[in-house]
């Protein structure tokens, strides 16, 4: 009866620092240089993975969280949109709107540093107290829900200005 080896190991070749491989050399007898080598290998190929599959889970969380912070702007915004055009057209008198269109006038040229604050500044205190309820309960951001009044409001006024203004 012969007994066949298989072996399903495969040769290496490594380079180490002369110091290391003098210290390897005094401790030769007492050590397998393969097992320790296949040892730390496995164990540095093993960390190498968890952080590449770490690494995917944070892409996927990030890409995810992109996605949900997009739906979240386009509808703050489409509902402030909404909100602007209505305000205007059931509730906002002359002097508020003069000020609300001023506000969308500049709102191109300049960056609103502050534009929900700077909408809740102008509008009357019941419709303030409504549309903070509502963005409080629909979870919609602030500044966007503000961007997209603005542009509501200056866009329905582009619509009826010429009727308002006219004598």
């Amino acid at each position: 009866m012969r007994v066949i080896v298989i072996s399903m190991t495969r040769r290496l070749n490594i380079t180490v620092p002369d110091d290391v491989a003098d210290a390897v050399d005094r401790v030769r007898d007492r050590i397998n240089i393969s097992q320790v080598c296949a040892q730390a290998l496995q164990a540095h190929v093993l960390r190498l993975e968890r952080i590449e599959e770490e690494d995917s889970v944070v892409e996927q969380a990030i890409t995810r969280l992109r996605a949900q912070r997009s739906e979240v702007t386009n509808e703050s915004k489409r509902a402030g949109y909404e909100d602007g055009s209505n305000y205007l057209l059931q509730e906002a008198d002359y002097s508020t709107t003069k000020k609300l269109v001023a506000l969308w006038n500049h709102s191109d040229s300049m960056r609103l540093s502050e534009p929900f604050r700077d909408v809740f500044s102008i509008v009357d205190r019941d419709a303030a107290e409504r549309y903070g309820q509502r963005l409080d309960e629909d979870a919609l951001s602030h500044d966007d829900w503000a961007l997209g009044f603005i542009r509501g409001i200056g866009d329905t006024w582009r619509r009826i200005e010429k009727e308002v203004e006219r004598s």
